[in-house]
């Protein structure tokens, strides 16, 4: 990767021949994060299909942080999800073929508890009120993304995670 973005191949460390070489002789796996970096080609991709997971509010997307830094994360409940993951997956097999991906994170891991943002914009979710249940005496928010941030559909990430089986019952 270039500074840890997906979807890309650090070609000065890793030349394309050389990638080539390898990948004929050699079952190649990348590890790819579901943190998207907030800058280059698969972010503005993302952006412009309207893909990522959105704040408290729904009218931005969430930011995170992991190994690029600041992140934001596909929102899978997303229509336009799928294709967007698949086309970024098919730009990467055009430079270099693989076998296989390593979806790292998946679990939408986070470096921050909640938000990373501005206070102002730190996650508004009240255990207390939130939650038909006490989860013990961890931060449920501890390096994931916040429970408040909203999934396509208008869904909260407390909706979609971990707890929704509790909202059924």
């Amino acid at each position: 990767m270039v500074d840890y973005e997906d979807f890309t191949i650090d070609e000065e460390r890793f030349p394309l021949d050389r990638m080539k070489a390898i990948t004929d002789k050699y079952r190649y796996i990348p590890i790819i994060d579901a943190g998207i970096k907030t800058s280059g080609s698969a972010y503005e991709e993302g952006l412009s299909r309207g893909v990522y997971i959105k704040d408290g509010s729904g009218s931005k997307p969430y930011v995170g942080k992991v190994w690029p830094g600041s992140t934001t994360f596909v929102d899978f409940f997303h229509p336009n999800a799928t294709k967007y993951w698949q086309e970024m997956l098919d730009r990467l097999y055009t430079k270099v073929k693989f076998s296989g991906v390593w979806l790292d994170m998946n679990e939408l891991a986070n470096f921050c508890d909640g938000a990373c943002q501005s206070p102002s914009e730190a996650s508004t979710f009240d255990y207390s009120r939130d939650l038909p249940y006490h989860p013990g005496s961890d931060n449920i928010e501890s390096h994931t993304i916040s429970l408040n941030s909203t999934h396509y559909g208008n869904q909260s990430e407390a909706n979609v995670h971990a707890y929704s089986a509790f909202l059924e019952t």
